[in-house]
């Protein structure tokens, strides 16, 4: 505000004096990222002023359509400041890697927006590979679950082991547990493919 309020009166600082009250430790940051704010799309830069995006995640998704912003503006109540700040993120990733026009990129907004659960959606389409993996592990692993035993993937499926546990309160629930187990041995190897 203080920047949209020099150039609008023409006030120039070019010893920094404004900035270095504003910023006393960094007042040529400060001129930077006001800079760069006054440089942003207007759906963006109310999204920044308004503390629905950070103006750091704004400098990396600046090229994103300006409708995107004015949806995610509208939508503020969806989603809380983290998860905006990642699904612009992968919003931007999903753009540049697929080559989106302005038009598929606003209609993937929506439609993620449109989920139960829109960052859910956008790991999908940013992650197919991987998702695909979660998949196979939920489809192979449902009847384990389903007694109480968890199977836990190595984080991005990155690694050579998986991890098995389980938490039971008798005798009988620990059997129930480890005769799952064995009925799972014969899948197993299955389980392993996906590492």
């Amino acid at each position: 505000r203080i920047h949209r309020f020099m150039e609008k009166y023409g006030i120039v600082d070019p010893e920094l004096k404004v900035a270095a009250l504003v910023d006393p430790d960094n007042p040529a940051g400060f001129r930077k990222r006001m800079t760069s704010l006054a440089s942003c799309p207007s759906g963006l830069g109310a999204l920044v002023e308004d503390r629905l995006c950070d103006l750091k995640t704004a400098d990396r998704v600046r090229d994103l359509p300006d409708p995107v912003f004015q949806i995610l503006r509208r939508e503020k109540k969806k989603q809380s400041f983290s998860e905006r700040r990642q699904f612009l993120l992968w919003l931007w990733e999903i753009m540049k890697r697929d080559g989106l026009d302005e038009a598929q990129t606003k209609g993937l907004c929506e439609r993620a927006l449109a989920e139960g659960k829109p960052l859910s959606f956008l790991h999908a389409v940013r992650y197919p590979a991987l998702t695909e993996l979660e998949q196979q592990l939920h489809t192979l692993t449902d009847r384990l679950a389903s007694h109480g035993v968890r199977v836990t993937a190595p984080p991005g499926f990155e690694g050579d082991r998986f991890s098995f546990g389980f938490d039971c309160g008798s005798g009988a629930g620990f059997r129930r547990r480890v005769k799952a187990l064995k009925e799972f041995e014969e899948i197993s190897d299955q389980l392993f493919t996906l590492l």
